[in-house]
């Protein structure tokens, strides 16, 4: 059902949102043997979506292969809530040559049922607001007191999640399938996506990435990894032989790698028996209120190459923040009530590396939520490479050639570090100086995968590795294997 005048007039600032991402009603033609899918039939679940930061650069390429830079395309997911209540909320910021605009989208996880839509100024200020029912679209503008109330003949998914929507369908290679979604008009239009296969593209750090390639109607083609940010690279074909492309570039995450500017790898040994009873006993008393002190704990974890060893990972923005931090920690009320019973737990002091990110897009960054006890937490898995003197020919090695090996194995990348050169501002707690190290961090989905593909790599000759710790996290570590279908 059409909208009204009004509604229809209030809307139209959306083509210009979409950058020519959509045009209206018309569609192509779709297969009759697709699949019909609607929200809520349980075929589409974003269950499995975790939080991210990721940015686009969005570029024209004309018909005469002319390339013009058009400007930025930002991205954040956010959750709250937990099971089949969880809500999703992902803040698109758009810059261009038709202005800066915010897209702000809450919906439902479960079943990617839409809550709301609200298009903002760059400054905050709501232009439109979208509030999506079963039967009807209630829209508030700018300067109306009351809503425009839009009937639905039924429930429609928001196509301006765009390549995030078309990551929670059951992709396999041939699937194909029909949903409806709202249009710039406000009105229900059927679209259609169909599965090509799998290709690999740069992603995060720009390793090489395996994709499902997706292609749908209106000329739109998604590249979608099964991991966090999901939407790698999304290209459209313009009337005219133009073709507009967004591509992923990285990120200044302040707020995720400024937490492991810094990071220590610390290692402890347990007394027999009692390895168990000290990670429940960290978890209970030793991440928020760290935390509370500016300090991040990015994981703790049983290492399973070693029955006693009790492996965790606390990371820091600053040096000036690290030396505060620990002092008010480790000098205050909380650590001084709890930390006795660490002495029936503990048999030696801890194996530090002091560490801190090699380049921009080495940090860790904030995909993991604490408390996922009940998602299948995988391994994460640290290798320690020695070098002499400079770290440069060492760190191309991995990045060039161990790193892509192990991803196409099946290996997700979290982070790559070096020892730090910084001196230690809280000599209370000692950390390794005099053997300096590159240390990668990934995740796999289990131990035999890391098994397998390390087996292959070291019959291909790889990188001598001088310390090796697979561990499996804790209930509530941050860092573990990112979420699969």
């Amino acid at each position: 059902m059409r909208a009204t005048t009004g509604a229809t007039q209030i809307f139209q600032i959306l083509i210009f949102l979409a950058g020519g991402l959509s045009a209206g009603v018309s569609i192509a033609a779709e297969p009759t043997e697709s699949p019909w899918v609607q929200p809520g039939d349980g075929a589409v679940t974003g269950a499995f979506l975790e939080p991210y930061e990721n940015a686009w650069s969005y570029t024209r390429r004309g018909p005469d292969g002319q390339v013009t830079f058009q400007g930025r395309w930002t991205d954040r997911l956010t959750a709250e809530g937990t099971g089949s209540g969880r809500v999703l909320t992902r803040r698109q910021e758009i810059q261009d040559p038709g202005g800066e605009r915010v897209l702000i989208n809450r919906f439902r996880a479960q079943d990617m049922k839409p809550l709301s839509f609200e298009l903002q100024s760059s400054d905050g200020q709501p232009m439109t607001r979208v509030e999506f029912e079963d039967k009807a679209l209630r829209v508030f503008a700018a300067g109306q007191k009351e809503p425009q109330v839009v009937p639905l003949a039924a429930p429609v998914f928001d196509w301006f999640l765009y390549g995030l929507l078309v990551a929670t369908f059951p992709l396999e290679e041939g699937y194909q399938a029909r949903f409806p979604a709202l249009s710039t008009v406000l009105s229900p239009v059927t679209r259609h996506l169909a599965v090509l296969g799998k290709e690999t593209v740069p992603g995060p750090g720009g390793y090489p990435t395996p994709c499902w390639k997706i292609e749908g109607d209106e000329g739109l083609t998604f590249w979608i990894s099964e991991e966090a940010p999901y939407v790698l690279r999304v290209l459209k074909q313009v009337p005219g032989g133009s073709t507009v492309s967004w591509e992923q570039e990285p990120v200044a995450r302040s707020g995720a790698a400024g937490w492991s500017r810094y990071l220590e790898l610390r290692v402890y040994r347990a007394q027999e028996q009692q390895r168990d009873r000290l990670l429940d006993y960290f978890e209970q008393h030793y991440l928020e209120s760290q935390e509370a002190e500016g300090m991040r704990i990015w994981g703790q974890f049983r290492d399973l190459g070693d029955p006693l060893n009790f492996v965790w990972l606390r990371g820091y923005r600053s040096m000036e923040e690290r030396g505060a931090g620990l002092g008010r920690f480790y000098m205050g009320e909380h650590w001084q009530r709890t930390s006795p019973p660490l002495r029936g737990m503990l048999a030696s002091a801890a194996h530090v590396h002091f560490l801190e990110p090699v380049g921009s897009d080495g940090a860790f960054e904030d995909r993991f939520e604490r408390g996922s006890a009940g998602k299948s937490a995988g391994i994460v898995v640290a290798q320690l490479f020695r070098f002499d003197e400079q770290s440069g020919p060492l760190v191309a090695s991995l990045r060039q050639e161990v790193i892509p090996a192990y991803v196409a194995a099946g290996a997700v990348s979290l982070g790559l570090f070096r020892s730090s050169d910084e001196p230690n501002n809280f000599p209370l707690l000692r950390f390794i100086e005099d053997r300096p190290s590159v240390a990668w961090f990934a995740s796999f989905e289990n131990r035999e995968h890391f098994e397998r593909a390390r087996a292959g790599l070291e019959r291909a000759g790889a990188l001598e590795v001088s310390e090796t710790y697979v561990l499996a996290p804790g209930a509530r570590s941050r860092l573990r294997h990112r979420a699969r279908r």
